[in-house]
């Protein structure tokens, strides 16, 4: 439960305490020993309380009624059944004017105009005593007797009157207070001086100088001139303090039996006294609050004619600053106006501003010089007679965009046809130019020459198309890799290498795919490569699809963080080297085989050959004719020739074997060639040749060499 503030408590304080004297009060003003009620002051504290307050404090000031009601009623001799009837009927009264006051005047209630003056009376003092005057009236009859009637109006009147006088008193100065006025020292003067004329003028009229025994009665209204001049003079807040202050005079005087309303019937000088008051009060109280309205209406007036009369030199003011800024935004429209057809014109950028209907409204001279027409003759053109008919469509398609607002701008690549009938490429950038409202006024294009530019590209693209068909086709490994170790492009020739599909190879790693034993020296290759040293002739082994490994030769080239190369499957040489070395390993073999042969061969020649040399040698030692001598020596010089022949295979096995050694020594070339050539001597005569045997003279007598193998 939400905590109430202490100030609405002590408010709530203020409200008990103050019913509570009023009650005491207006006993006090009752006609004894009846208690017929001249009014009722104790409701008039409750509902100013409630006219100030939010609704939702209500509840509080309300509950303060029954003890504070209570307590006034037991000092007056009334018992707690009747106080307890006259409580719930002054809360059915406070309640009914203040929610219908609520609903119709507001919160906060003010006494500010003769709408809310007469709200008030109608609600506060007319219906709400009406509405609760039946339980009042019946508590009253039961608790204090009586006529119902006589009790039913002198409730209503009583509490009507108190809050004609009391309320509107207390209303006017609580506001005086909130709204921290503070009257001017003539006002207060003013005021106090009225205050104290009425009270003497009311004391004359309610007493008289004769006393009681006068009846006063020629007196009743002469404190009518001093409150028409407080009600004219001032405004409501002193007219209610002074109708007050002469309904409590006019009420102690006639309850204490001085001056006219002091008949032998206590009914008659309350009807009375209410009858007189109601009669004196609401007039001034209309007038007052008219008065009160003619002099804020002035204020008002006064106000707005200072404030108009400030508004207008302000305003004058304005309108001369924005004369001076008008003058000034004209100028420099001008000097922006020229700064834009200067650059227009002097743009190194082809520009054209085009209408909403397509037609060529200006155009700067590279536009001109780029077309090939003049600005008159463009004039007479639409952008869609210079564009390319097949870049016509999606021109008009993005204009059309443009202008409905869809993008801020665009740029497209289109054809424009030149005056002599060639075609250039331009690459056009318009923008829609719109007014404040936003509404389109015109476009504003810039277009570049893009021809050369243009057929460069298409040359680069039939290059690049080139060589996609060359990287494409070519029998070679082709590869695009990176530094991290990923295939990034493939050449088809990769799947017929390895089996698998370029999906299958494109973004792996190629260490996933190396033998095993090959991928340290892959990984050292890698490593040279993002260091960005080229490597060449350097081979692994790869993983095919079917589980075996081919044989792969690269040549790379690092790019940054890119890697070409190109790459051939050698497993048919590297198998074909294989058997090269195996055949190379078998003929070697033979080779030492045939070596060991023939030095065996040689070596089982030379023994026997040793044998007949060396008998030769005794036979030519010995007698012998000169035929058989010469025999003889032929004989031996063909064994020599036969140990030569021998010497000469145990030589080709020498040189087979890198181990023939040449010896030198002197000898004569010619005895050496006739030696030769004695020996084919008898083969020549068998056959019926002529051998012969010249030295030419140039020949020298003595050589240095290994006379065995020239023999040979």
């Amino acid at each position: 439960m939400q905590t109430l503030p202490r100030k609405t408590l002590f408010l709530a304080l203020l409200v008990g305490i103050g019913y509570f004297l009023g009650g005491l009060f207006g006993t006090a003003l009752s006609f004894q020993p009846d208690h017929i009620a001249t009014f009722w002051p104790p409701n008039a504290v409750v509902l100013t309380a409630l006219l100030l307050t939010p609704p939702r404090t209500w509840w509080l000031y309300l509950a303060v009624v029954f003890p504070a009601e209570l307590a006034a009623d037991a000092l007056a001799g009334i018992g707690p059944a009747t106080a307890l009837g006259f409580a719930v009927a002054n809360i059915i009264e406070v309640l009914t004017a203040a929610f219908l006051l609520r609903r119709f005047a507001g919160l906060p209630f003010r006494f500010e105009s003769q709408r809310n003056i007469a709200l008030f009376l109608l609600c506060a003092v007319g219906l709400a005593p009406l509405v609760a005057s039946p339980v009042g009236a019946a508590t009253a009859t039961l608790g204090l007797g009586g006529a119902f009637l006589t009790n039913w109006v002198r409730f209503i009147m009583g509490d009507a009157l108190a809050q004609l006088v009391i309320t509107l008193a207390l209303l006017s100065w609580i506001g005086l207070v909130r709204n921290e006025r503070t009257l001017a020292p003539a006002r207060a003067a003013e005021f106090a001086l009225a205050m104290t004329l009425l009270a003497s003028v009311s004391w004359i009229a309610f007493d008289g100088p004769g006393g009681a025994g006068t009846g006063g009665v020629p007196f009743l209204f002469l404190p009518l001139p001093i409150l028409l001049w407080i009600a004219m003079r001032m405004g409501v807040w002193d007219t209610s303090t002074a109708t007050a202050l002469v309904s409590i005079m006019a009420i102690c005087f006639a309850v204490s039996g001085s001056g006219p309303f002091n008949a032998p019937e206590p009914a008659q000088n309350v009807f009375g006294l209410q009858i007189y008051i109601v009669c004196v009060f609401l007039p001034l109280l209309f007038l007052s609050a008219l008065v009160e309205e003619q002099r804020r209406t002035r204020a008002m007036l006064q106000a707005s004619r200072d404030g108009l009369e400030e508004t207008v030199a302000h305003r004058t003011g304005e309108l001369a600053q924005a004369n001076a800024a008008l003058q000034k935004e004209i100028k420099e429209h001008r000097e922006s106006e020229e700064l834009f057809r200067m650059t227009f014109e002097q743009s190194p950028f082809a520009a054209v501003m085009v209408s909403l209907d397509y037609h060529i409204l200006r155009a700067n001279r590279e536009f001109c010089r780029i077309t090939g027409y003049s600005e008159q003759e463009l004039g007479k053109l639409t952008i869609k007679d210079i564009t390319q008919p097949e870049d016509l469509p999606s021109s008009i398609a993005n204009a059309d965009a443009l202008r409905r607002g869809d993008f801020d701008r665009y740029q497209m690549d289109k054809r424009y046809i030149r005056k002599d009938g060639t075609t250039i490429w331009v690459r056009i950038t318009p923008q829609i130019v719109r007014d404040a409202g936003g509404k389109p006024l015109y476009s504003l294009g810039m277009a570049e020459d893009i021809t050369e530019r243009k057929a460069t590209a298409e040359a680069l693209q039939a290059k690049t198309q080139e060589l996609d068909r060359y990287f494409t086709l070519s029998l070679d490994l082709l590869c695009i890799a990176d530094t991290d170790g990923y295939f990034r492009r493939l050449n088809p020739e990769w799947e017929n290498t390895l089996g698998y599909s370029l999906a299958e190879l494109e973004g792996k790693r190629f260490l996933d795919f190396v033998h095993p034993d090959d991928i340290a020296a892959t990984v050292e290759a890698a490593t040279s490569l993002a260091a960005q040293t080229q490597v060449s002739k350097f081979v692994n082994r790869y993983r095919t699809k079917s589980g075996d490994y081919r044989w792969i030769e690269w040549k790379s080239y690092p790019a940054g963080s890119l890697v070409y190369a190109a790459a051939r499957d050698i497993t048919e040489r590297k198998d074909l080297e294989d058997a090269l070395r195996e055949a190379k390993s078998q003929a070697e073999a033979a080779n030492q085989a045939k070596g060991e042969f023939l030095a065996n061969m040689s070596h089982e020649i030379r023994t026997p050959m040793s044998g007949i040399m060396g008998l030769m040698d005794m036979l030519l030692d010995g007698e012998a004719t000169h035929a058989q001598r010469r025999s003889l020596e032929l004989i031996r010089g063909s064994a020599r020739t036969l140990m030569s022949i021998v010497n000469d295979i145990l030589d080709f096995s020498k040189v087979e074997a890198g181990q023939l050694t040449i010896d030198r020594e002197a000898f004569a070339p010619r005895t050496l060639i006739e030696e030769v050539c004695g020996r084919f001597e008898y083969m020549a005569e068998q056959k019926e040749l002529r051998l012969t045997c010249a030295v030419d003279e140039a020949v020298p007598a003595n050589l240095v060499s290994d006379p065995g193998v020239y023999h040979r």
